[in-house]
């Protein structure tokens, strides 16, 4: 049965304050005027008062990548500047609710046919759309529209009271037409399927091993084991492994990572990110 169906509508701003190498943060669900300034003095109260103050002038930030360019906004009391959009060719916002339920039906059918020792099917869908405008100290005015569709199936088995899970999780910045790629059936029989491979599966010896990873079954491992490391603040602070490492060998010859957001239709794909940097293609590791 359908347990839950929901929707709404979130809004807010969020003010970043950076000071002697700190970071102080306050939001507002409230986004006007009053609000905003409100919330700004409430931020800085805690920092020294002789920081003089500026006049920011704001200028559209330019971006590398644009799928698709829509006209400025048409009322000119607003900033004029385009959104990123990834090419969806059916906004999941023209989808009818009643055909949203149908997909999850049908998946929850499909995983519950396949074997008889699948005790739980979870199936859940979602779709929304983020408008996002960043404005900073050093006069960068940037936005992003990022339109996202999910689609997750998850199938528990049991057999002799060992009980395993098995998901498949479609979706990006993409719209209806994934279905036309990948059908509710299809994504529940690949979740089933995970479940059951699981439960049949040998006990792995323990010990160190020789492992062989797909390149696209690695991705939580290299943000655990790079990603994270990488991250600027981290650099800043010289906590990270990988200081001071740049033209230094850090890993295997075969292995290069590459951070590229500009891919279209991507989950961690954007047109700036929250700095208000324009995105762009970077290698991490390049040969080890």
């Amino acid at each position: 049965k359908i347990e839950v169906v929901s929707s709404g509508m979130d809004s807010g701003a969020g003010l970043r304050l950076i000071s002697k190498g700190e970071t102080f943060y306050a939001s507002t669900s409230e986004l006007t005027k009053k609000s905003l300034l409100k919330t700004a003095k409430a931020l800085s109260a805690g920092v020294s008062s002789k920081t003089p103050k500026i006049k920011i002038n704001l200028k559209p930030a330019k971006a590398n990548v644009n799928f698709k360019v829509r006209e400025p906004f048409a009322n000119a009391q607003e900033p004029c500047f385009t959104h990123f959009v990834h090419k969806i060719k059916r906004p999941p916002s023209e989808v009818k609710i009643e055909e949203k339920v149908r997909i999850v039906k049908e998946a929850n059918k499909k995983a519950r046919s396949i074997d008889k020792r699948i005790k739980q099917v979870m199936v859940g869908y979602g779709d929304s759309i983020r408008k996002i405008i960043i404005a900073n100290s050093n006069g960068t005015l940037a936005e992003d529209e990022r339109m996202q569709l999910l689609f997750s199936v998850t199938v528990v088995v049991k057999e002799k009271g060992i009980l395993q899970t098995g998901t498949e999780t479609k979706g990006g910045f993409i719209g209806w037409e994934i279905f036309d790629e990948f059908s509710p059936e299809e994504i529940a029989t690949m979740a089933a399927r995970r479940a059951i491979l699981m439960l049949e599966a040998q006990k792995a010896p323990a010990g160190e091993m020789t492992v062989v990873l797909s390149s696209s079954a690695g991705g939580t491992m290299i943000h655990e084991a790079i990603g994270h490391s990488l991250e600027a603040d981290i650099i800043q602070k010289g906590a990270s492994k990988y200081c001071g490492k740049i033209g230094k060998r850090i890993a295997s010859s075969l292995i290069t990572v590459i951070d590229d957001p500009t891919l279209p239709n991507k989950r961690g794909s954007y047109r700036f990110d929250d700095e208000g940097n324009p995105s762009q293609k970077t290698i991490l590791v390049k040969n080890g």
